[in-house]
């Protein structure tokens, strides 16, 4: 489980399922697809908890049947 930042506040929770990959709703990244603009926090219990392990999004995928309604 990771904590999803979006411009230094928490917006969603997602899942690590490979090394290089985190998944996540697409209703949480639909506004903004700049990578740049999302970090995760992992390994922890509390988003303001010292030890967290930091990720950085490089890439922004939306599975093309996404449909918002």
């Amino acid at each position: 489980m990771v904590a999803m930042i979006y411009k230094n506040r928490f917006i969603c929770g997602g899942s690590i399922i490979a090394p290089d990959w985190i998944i996540t709703a697409a209703h949480c990244v639909e506004d903004d697809l700049d990578a740049f603009n999302y970090k995760f926090f992992y390994g922890i219990n509390n988003l303001n908890d010292p030890q967290k392990e930091t990720s950085f999004a490089s890439k922004i995928y939306i599975h093309p049947d996404y449909f918002p309604t």
